[in-house]
């Protein structure tokens, strides 16, 4: 009884998604079915190029990354695009460090802040898996009297009101959730509709600079 099908930010295996796609007419935002399917891809390397790119010309050249477990797509994703954005930086930046999280919440283990805290006197700024996590270990870490972004600046992932609630309020590379949304129903219709073959989009992410790096 179902016409169309849009998925979004899950954890389906390749096997789940391969069946979805069999099944009904679909749309993926983000990820692909190793099959068919339609696909709105995010450009993640777009925003990040601009914020290493400002921070760069700030002086800001020590990274640590803070993303999701190894497992999930979007964690490699999200790196390899922050990779690809600071390698175009002339000359290469000094320091990059990686730390993989299993939860990707508020909801920050005393176990990730540690190793957060042993690599601050190393870290200018800290790339966090989205911003969920970037508010949550904001508030950890001035929990142990460190101040954002004096000792270290944190860089969030989507582009949520609530980052702009918090203080320092959060700096972020933005998601067009609304524009994704609204592409992907269009593409769903047009595929139930006028059985339409399997379109590909690509949107560009952006990066909102406020006071936490």
């Amino acid at each position: 009884m179902v016409d169309g099908v849009i998925v979004c930010g899950t954890n389906l295996s390749g096997e789940e998604r391969d069946s979805l796609a069999n099944n009904h007419r679909i749309i993926y935002v983000g990820e692909k079915s190793s099959r068919h399917g339609g696909n709105i891809n995010i450009n993640d390397t777009a925003g990040y190029l601009v914020a290493v790119q400002n921070l760069y010309a700030i002086g800001k050249k020590r990274f640590l990354v803070v993303s999701g477990p190894e497992s999930r797509p979007t964690s490699i994703k999200r790196i390899n695009c922050l990779l690809d954005a600071i390698k175009s930086l002339k000359p290469a930046v000094d320091k990059i460090q990686t730390i993989h999280s299993e939860s990707v919440s508020l909801e920050v283990s005393d176990s990730i802040i540690n190793q957060i805290i042993s690599f601050i006197p190393d870290t200018d700024v800290i790339f966090c898996f989205n911003d969920i996590m970037a508010i949550g270990i904001i508030r950890k870490l001035q929990q142990k009297g460190i101040v954002i972004p004096d000792d270290v600046g944190i860089i969030g992932f989507d582009g949520i009101t609530m980052g702009e609630m918090i203080s320092p309020p959060l700096s972020t590379i933005n998601v067009p959730r609304f524009e994704l949304g609204k592409k992907a129903m269009t593409l769903i219709v047009d595929m139930v509709e006028n059985n339409s073959s399997d379109p590909y989009e690509i949107m560009d992410t952006n990066f909102i600079s406020r006071e936490s790096h």
